[in-house]
């Protein structure tokens, strides 16, 4: 699951509220897209030593399989992506969650992986509270994250991406829409949370 994800946290509550990494826990979602609908599982693992700070690996899984891991990493208000692989972290981590007060707008301009190797990433993020929402049966206060990126692929190959978000605080992520585009062809997904299990 594409998780190049930005947002930020409402006056008061932590930022690591609308992140949460606790070891155990899992996150099922369904998405549906232009493909047929499919069920992923994330799961924070233990926390990892990435350039001597603890860092916590989410592994994604399809069908039993390990389809990726990101480390995360939470800094002061913001939660940073620091790797794909804990051997090789990013030169400039990715700041995909950040706390402010009321809607809060930034940018980033670093690199990702993609295709197996490591390639220019722009992106300008905003977050807007969005008040309290039933998430899983359960009223949780929330915030709406719009995402606009652009991987240069190379060889004249960019992609171009729009991704409305809805975080949940002691949640996480709960909703995520995305548009996709690869040269001219366009594709679309939704993925919705559908269950989450607690870590021990």
């Amino acid at each position: 699951m594409t998780l190049l994800i930005a947002t930020a946290a409402l006056a008061g509550t932590g930022v690591a509220d609308y992140f949460p990494l606790k070891e155990g826990t899992k996150w099922h979602y369904h998405e549906t897209g232009s493909g047929s609908p499919q069920v992923v599982v994330d799961e924070a693992l233990p926390a990892v030593q990435i350039g001597g700070k603890p860092s916590v690996p989410v592994e994604t899984r399809m069908d039993g399989r390990s389809i990726e891991k990101r480390y995360y990493r939470i800094d002061g208000d913001t939660v940073y992506l620091v790797a794909y692989d804990a051997e090789q972290p990013l030169s400039l981590p990715i700041p995909i969650l950040k706390l402010g007060d009321g809607r809060t707008t930034w940018t980033y301009a670093g690199k990702t992986m993609f295709l197996g190797g490591a390639v220019p990433l722009e992106f300008k993020a905003q977050a807007v509270p969005k008040g309290k929402r039933d998430v899983l049966g359960s009223d949780r206060e929330c915030v709406e994250v719009t995402m606009e990126a652009r991987i240069d692929g190379g060889g004249g190959m960019a992609v171009v991406s729009r991704q409305v978000s809805l975080f949940a605080a002691g949640v996480g992520l709960v909703e995520m829409k995305q548009r996709q585009t690869v040269a001219k062809n366009t594709s679309e997904s939704t993925t919705k949370l559908v269950r989450i299990e607690a870590g021990t």
